[in-house]
């Protein structure tokens, strides 16, 4: 599965944490709809 950072946080190894994050929650339930992908916001306070 391709997962891509959309808007990057500015620090690059926050984003490859974000990635990791996202692929290490697989597997994912189907996208709502039929719908080919889906976005997700990871916010990190």
């Amino acid at each position: 599965r391709f997962v891509r950072v959309g808007r990057s946080s500015g620090n690059a190894r926050l984003d490859q944490l974000a990635l990791a994050t996202v692929r290490n929650a697989a597997p994912y339930p189907a996208p709502p709809g039929g719908a080919q992908s889906f976005t997700i916001r990871i916010d990190f306070h």
